[in-house]
């Protein structure tokens, strides 16, 4: 596993953090997904496919809350 680092690019609700946790986590490929709520930061443990990361990212935008790719953890 791989884990890529991303930051919510505006503001959000424990109910989105939830959403967002709960459904990443049903992405083929990712393992876990942790948002600090207080940060904004967003940890995902996945499979280092980059298709993967860019479904998840998606499903950022889906819910209602872009987030931007800090890492990718294959640097």
């Amino acid at each position: 596993m791989v884990q890529a680092t991303l930051k919510f690019s505006e503001t959000f609700c424990s109910s989105c953090v939830y959403a967002i946790e709960r459904t990443g986590r049903k992405i083929k490929g990712i393992d876990e997904v942790l948002i600090n709520a207080s940060t904004g930061i967003i940890t995902v443990d996945y499979s280092g496919d980059p298709e993967v990361l860019k479904k998840f990212r998606e499903l950022t935008f889906t819910l209602g809350h872009g987030a931007e790719i800090i890492g990718d953890g294959r640097e």
